[in-house]
């Protein structure tokens, strides 16, 4: 059947150009299995792109130009079977046997790696993103025209306007909200970069905390702290008792009521929290469908997002900065992911800038925002000192802004100072 409608859509191209038009709105030269089909569709393509004339001659000489020879047989036998074939029929079914190819190729290679022994939980987790991928892209080619865009929008607009909808996830600090524009957009991929130790784990964590707070369920993704921990400096942000005292130390009977109090108050917030210390952009996704109504997602951080092997540093950071994206997109909630900056913002003064972000161009390229923590007093760390959150890129709003914040080193507060500002620079 794959074979057949690949010949018949092939004909199709052949024996009317304007046919075309239908193919490529809903396939792509990848969604070809046979050289022919594949070689005809690219050749008509490129043929049409350059606003040369699309029949068998032409397209014939485009394929040899390219080093593709084909014969005057393959050409006509095609052109016969389109003849008395319903295209739609085929194009559909050519389709479903790509969507079948990419099922059966994610449970095989499933099968293979239960065999080898692989961790079961892994393997689901990564079987459950090869099959969200194959179903993504089996609608990929959908069109939307301008009419049906707009009415899309001024629905979206209806709901905004009487409350039933909402534009932006609030970061719980107004100013933040403010210098991007209202929050965090749905669909919008937002990084937090910073050197270790200044604190963009605390501030993502605590954005976390004010978004659950408000009541929109959040997913946590810890790469490097358990859950234990976490929980722990939670704990120590809503009461000021120091995270070290609750995980090390005996407590007086204040500090445990304190405690109490605080666990009373937190454990009704719809906040989620990964279990394992590995994850993969796809595993990400999976935990986020599991979350009812999941409003945002914050990972921690970047650098430990498992990568596809193979492949060199730049080139794994880029595909997990293009897959995140994706998935922002493909949940409709905002990602805010936390990155590591290059070393060498040590030994400079001034600011962080984008270009400070580590190992890929491509992150700043696919982030919606960019926000890049520094701490002008970084060499006092005996006191509260000022964190510095600059706004370096902002695709829905005004960048160049900087808000100050008090970042208490005892308990891990972030909270604005009387001092907070919002400057353009």
């Amino acid at each position: 059947m794959a074979l057949d409608s690949e010949m018949i859509v092939a004909g199709a191209i052949l024996g009317d150009h304007r046919t075309l038009q239908v193919v490529r709105a809903e396939l792509s030269a990848d969604d070809f299995q046979t050289e022919l089909g594949r070689v005809v569709f690219t050749a008509a393509c490129s043929l049409e792109d350059d606003g040369k004339p699309v029949d068998p001659v032409t397209i014939k000489a485009e394929a040899a130009s390219n080093g593709t020879a084909l014969t005057i047989q393959d050409l006509s036998s095609a052109m016969e079977l389109s003849a008395v074939s319903d295209l739609d029929v085929h194009i559909q079914g050519m389709k479903n046997d790509m969507l079948r190819s990419g099922l059966m190729e994610a449970v095989s290679s499933a099968y293979l790696r239960l065999g080898r022994e692989e961790p079961p939980q892994i393997v689901c987790v990564d079987l459950q993103g090869a099959i969200q991928q194959a179903v993504e892209r089996d609608h990929s080619h959908t069109l939307v025209s301008s009419a049906d865009a707009m009415s899309e929008f001024m629905d979206r607009r209806i709901t905004i306007d009487d409350g039933t909808a909402k534009a932006f996830v609030s970061t719980g600090y107004n100013s933040l909200d403010n210098a991007l524009g209202g929050g965090l957009v749905d669909g919008g991929l937002y990084i937090l970069g910073a050197r270790p130790g200044c604190g963009k784990s605390t501030l993502g964590l605590s954005i976390a905390e004010k978004v659950a707070a408000a009541g929109t369920p959040v997913l946590f993704i810890s790469l490097e702290m358990p859950v234990v921990q976490l929980t722990a400096r939670r704990l120590a942000a809503e009461t000021g008792v120091s995270t070290t005292r609750i995980l090390l130390h005996s407590l007086s009977d204040v500090e445990n009521q304190m405690i109490a109090d605080a666990m009373d108050k937190l454990h009704a917030r719809q906040l989620f929290f990964n279990q394992e210390r590995r994850a993969t952009v796809s595993s990400i996704g999976v935990q986020a469908r599991q979350v009812k109504h999941c409003g945002l997602v914050v990972v921690d951080y970047l650098g430990l997002i498992q990568h596809s092997p193979g492949k060199s540093l730049y080139e794994r950071v880029t595909e997990t900065s293009n897959s995140l994206k994706r998935l922002a997109l493909s949940l409709n909630i905002p990602i805010l992911c936390l990155a590591q900056l290059n070393r060498e913002l040590e030994g400079r003064k001034g600011p962080p800038r984008l270009s400070d972000l580590r190992d890929s161009g491509a992150i700043e390229q696919d982030a919606d925002g960019v926000l890049l923590l520094h701490r002008p007093q970084y060499e006092d760390k005996n006191g509260p000192a000022p964190l510095v959150a600059s706004v370096a890129k902002n695709r829905h709003g005004p960048a160049g802004s900087e808000l100050l914040f008090n970042w208490y080193l005892n308990n891990g507060r972030i909270r604005p100072t009387a001092h907070e500002r919002l400057k353009y620079v």
